[in-house]
C-alpha cells in the first residue's frame, strides 16, 4: 500500500502541475527543481528532480538538470575514461533533439566538446553535423563535416558512420557548387582522399574527378595510372587520359 501512495503522489503531483499550474506557479517549480538539482551532489538525487522535470513538462529545468549531470561526469571523466561522461552528454543531445532543438543539441556538443580532455576519442564532428543537417544549417554542418575529413586518421571503414557522413559533405558541396572546395579537399592529407576521388567518378563528375586526382598529392605514377582508369571508367580516350 505504501508504495501505491508513493507512485500515486509520483505522478499525481507532476501532472496536476502540467495540466492546471498557472504560467507564475511553473516559474516558480522551474526555479526550484533548478536550484535543488544545482545543490544536490549525488547522481540519484539529480535524477529524481530531472523525472520530476520532464514529469512536469518543464523543458528548461529539464535541459539544465541534464547539463547539471554532464557536468558532473565530466568532473570525474578520468575515473572512468570518460564513459559516464559521454553517456550524459549524449542523453542530453538525445534530449533537445527530442523536441526539435537540433541546433541547441549541436550548439551543446561543441560546447562540451571544448572541454573534453579526449575529445578525439568522441565522434563530435559526426554528431554535431547530423543535427545541423536536421536543422536545416548546411553552412554549419558543411563546417562540421569538413573538420572530420580534416581530422581523420587512421584506417576507415567503408559503410562506417564516418564514411557515410563524409560522403554526405560531398554530396552537400556538389548540390551547393563549391566542386573547387573538393578539389581543395582532395589536396588535404585523409584516409577520406580515396573514397572523395572515388565518390566523384561514381558520381559522373569527370571534370571534377580529374582535377582532383592532379591535386591529391599523390605521386605522378599513381595520378597517371588512375587517370587512365577513370578514362576506362567514362570510355574517355582523349590524350589526357591516354598519356
Amino acid at each position: 500500500i505504501a508504495r501505491v501512495i508513493e507512485e500515486v503522489e509520483r505522478t499525481a503531483f507532476p501532472r496536476a502541475v502540467a495540466d492546471y499550474g498557472s504560467a507564475s506557479e511553473r516559474t516558480a517549480l522551474d526555479a526550484a527543481l533548478r536550484t535543488a538539482a544545482s545543490r544536490a551532489t549525488e547522481t540519484d538525487a539529480k535524477r529524481r528532480y530531472l523525472g520530476i522535470a520532464q514529469l512536469c513538462g518543464l523543458a528548461e529545468s529539464h535541459e539544465a538538470i541534464l547539463v547539471s549531470l554532464v557536468e558532473q561526469a565530466l568532473s570525474t571523466s578520468s575515473v572512468d575514461q570518460g564513459v559516464a561522461f559521454r553517456n550524459a552528454l549524449t542523453e542530453l543531445a538525445e534530449s533537445l533533439a527530442s523536441r526539435a532543438q537540433f541546433a541547441r543539441a549541436a550548439t551543446q556538443l561543441a560546447n562540451f566538446r571544448a572541454r573534453d580532455p579526449k575529445s578525439g576519442d568522441f565522434d563530435y564532428d559526426r554528431r554535431i553535423a547530423e543535427y545541423y543537417r536536421l536543422a536545416g544549417d548546411t553552412p554549419n554542418e558543411i563546417a562540421a563535416l569538413e573538420r572530420l575529413y580534416a581530422t581523420a586518421g587512421g584506417s576507415v571503414m567503408t559503410g562506417g558512420e564516418r564514411t557515410v557522413a563524409v560522403e554526405r559533405l560531398f554530396e552537400v558541396l556538389v548540390a551547393t557548387g563549391q566542386r573547387d572546395r573538393l578539389v581543395a579537399l582532395a589536396g588535404r592529407q585523409s584516409p577520406f582522399q580515396l573514397i572523395l576521388i572515388n565518390h566523384l567518378i561514381r558520381t559522373g563528375d569527370q571534370e571534377t574527378a580529374a582535377r582532383a586526382i592532379a591535386n591529391s598529392g599523390f605521386s605522378p605514377v599513381w595520378a597517371k595510372a588512375k587517370t587512365a582508369e577513370m578514362g576506362l571508367y567514362f570510355r574517355n580516350a582523349s590524350p589526357a587520359v591516354e598519356t
